[in-house]
């Protein structure tokens, strides 16, 4: 039987959208970020990473916003041919988020290709969601078609899986209308172990 870790936050305050760091954000409708930008891409050129241009986008956002260990089991996964060409959006959990977890698990999971596919389908959703979209939704269904109820919070927040889901890590990844793929913060690890 696997064992399901699984680190939540607990309600804190409200920070900056520039932090990485698990607080709360505030809420705010896709559309005032107005026209979606692009991130940087020179950070991920070093890396061998297929052409597709959502892989590339998810890769480059994360190393842009300090998402360090996501974005390193992305850049390792061997889900791409799952995701390459479809719309998705991606729970990001922060630094702090694997921080949180004891540093052997953490390697041993980098380590293993099959914990890195787990982890990082475990963390993508079919189909491009912005925040108010899943704040409508019952549930949604992650890369391996496991479906995750979603609710909102009495503090106005989307949960999935009861774990936070925080705003965009960047304008351009928001889920906009045109969007391929959204990335938003999340509160919570969760992966199998064998």
């Amino acid at each position: 039987m696997a064992i399901m870790l699984a680190l939540t936050m607990s309600a804190c305050g409200v920070a900056a959208a520039s932090r990485p760091d698990d607080t709360l954000l505030p809420l705010i409708p896709a559309e005032s970020f107005g026209t979606p930008t692009s991130v940087a891409t020179t950070i991920a050129t070093a890396v061998d990473l297929p052409p597709d241009a959502r892989v590339r986008l998810v890769a480059d956002v994360l190393s842009a916003t300090g998402y360090e260990t996501l974005r390193a089991a992305w850049t390792e996964s061997d889900v791409w041919e799952r995701i390459a060409g479809r719309p998705i959006t991606v729970l990001a959990p922060s630094e702090r988020r694997f921080q949180a977890l004891p540093q052997d698990i953490v390697r041993n999971m980098l380590a293993d290709q099959e914990e890195v596919d787990r982890l990082i389908a475990r963390h993508v959703l079919v189909g491009v969601y912005r925040y108010d979209q899943l704040a409508g939704l019952t549930s949604v269904t992650d890369l391996d078609g496991d479906v995750l109820a979603v609710r909102v919070g009495p503090d106005g927040v989307v949960y999935i899986d009861e774990a936070a889901v925080l705003m965009p890590l960047s304008a351009s990844v928001s889920g906009a209308d045109g969007q391929p793929v959204a990335v938003f913060g999340y509160s919570k690890v969760i992966f199998d172990l064998g």
